[in-house]
């Protein structure tokens, strides 16, 4: 969910890298970390297969039991997934 959310912002916003999806979108997690195996399966699934998680557009996700976000409540619900949640924007 979280690779097709990239995905979905670099396709919609015109963003040329990971990173600045990050940035842009105000992400703060890190690019540092070594990414396990179901990490790099995702990133083969979406971005190499073109597959997708869901089949709709997700261009925001956030953790509800890190913080509160009504910015992302505000917007088009997509899935809930492993206390993470997805949306699109209106």
């Amino acid at each position: 969910l979280v690779a097709q959310a990239i995905k979905d912002t670099m396709i919609a916003d015109g963003y040329k890298s990971v990173d600045a999806v990050r940035t842009g979108n105000g992400y703060a997690a890190s690019l540092n970390n070594t990414p396990n195996q179901d990490v790099l399966d995702a990133i083969e699934y979406v971005f190499d297969n073109g597959g997708a998680a869901v089949q709709h557009r997700i261009i925001y996700f956030y953790a509800p039991n890190i913080c509160t976000s009504a910015f992302h409540e505000s917007q088009n619900f997509v899935v809930s997934y492993d206390n993470h949640r997805f949306f699109d924007r209106w």
